[in-house]
């Protein structure tokens, strides 16, 4: 009997091994960096959030707070305070910025390795959206280096470790990365004319020359700049179509939008895609509601009428 119950001792320790795990489960109520990536679908949900962490309609509110075109006139903003000379390096807007910017790289370096993980993907599609992420993720270095200079710069998706001892690299090699990439994937993106109805404010090869552009013009490397706002202008077959839009007032109506002289925007859908900002923007008397941000004077001067004067100067009537 006692060999009897040691065998079954044996039998049931055995059992209980072989059922046990490395308790290495893969979650059932959620996504994992790998298990994510079954679709191309799934693929092109990250890319949406990568253009969304590169630009949106709160960054260019800021942005424009920060310029002589507009001025905070009811509320305390960070940028209020920037203009005033009352920053200090804990105001809020220091430290968002440069969350959010490199939270827009850890996407697309995220995207950049495990996209190959989505099974028979289309090889065309798989690489515009390669073309794209490396568009946004030069894009964004582009506004971190406008912003601070010399930044930490990397190429990977990095540990925390990594994170907090990285030093950071010149803003020349930054940007020479910028162009280099830019050049690199510019033949993998569409012209402009050969996006469908549901691509429309999708980057294009335009966008790339255009990106480039910018970046030479912050450098001063004019001769650079001339030969990519070039392309846009007189190698079209090329890089796309686009000309001056008739009417300056509604270049800014709904009805209007990605016309021909639209390059790149942020796109307002509705129901989809909308933001509220306009409305604390507007006047009261056509119904905005706080009037958060007015034109300053020196904006409203520098719009000329048709016969070329200021609406101040003598015998503009």
């Amino acid at each position: 009997m006692k060999l009897k119950t040691y065998m079954l001792y044996v039998v049931s320790a055995m059992m209980l091994l072989a059922a046990c795990n490395d308790m290495e489960n893969v979650p059932t109520n959620k996504f994992t960096d790998n298990s994510y990536w079954t679709s191309e679908a799934k693929a092109q949900n990250v890319v949406n959030m990568a253009y969304s962490q590169m630009y949106d309609a709160g960054k260019m509110w800021s942005d424009e707070s920060l310029s002589d075109n507009v001025i905070d006139g009811r509320t305390v903003t960070d940028q209020r305070a920037i203009r005033k000379g009352q920053a200090t390096p804990s105001i809020g807007v220091f430290d968002s910025e440069w969350k959010n910017l490199y939270g827009g790289i850890k996407t697309c370096h995220v995207f950049l390795e495990k996209v190959d993980l989505v099974p028979n993907m289309n090889p065309a599609a798989k690489a515009r959206m390669i073309a794209e992420i490396r568009f946004i993720r030069a894009a964004i270095y582009f506004r971190l280096v406008n912003f601070y200079g010399d930044v930490p710069f990397f190429t990977k998706d990095i540990t925390l470790d990594e994170a907090n001892s990285i030093s950071r690299t010149s803003a020349a090699t930054v940007l020479q990365f910028i162009h280099d990439e830019l050049e690199d994937i510019k033949d993998d993106l569409p012209i402009n004319t050969a996006l469908s109805a549901d691509e429309q404010g999708k980057i294009t090869k335009g966008a790339v020359s255009m990106l480039q552009a910018r970046v030479y013009l912050m450098e001063g490397n004019w001769d650079k700049v001339i030969t990519y706002t070039d392309n846009l202008i007189n190698n079209q077959g090329e890089y796309g179509t686009y000309d001056l839009y008739p009417s300056y007032r509604r270049l800014f109506e709904e009805e209007n939008e990605y016309n021909q002289e639209v390059i790149m925007d942020r796109s307002y859908v509705k129901k989809l895609l909308t933001w509220g900002d306009m409305v604390d923007m507007a006047p009261l008397s056509v119904g905005g509601r706080a009037i958060n941000r007015v034109p300053q004077q020196s904006l409203v001067d520098s719009y000329i009428m048709l016969n070329g004067k200021r609406i101040d100067e003598q015998g503009s009537n």
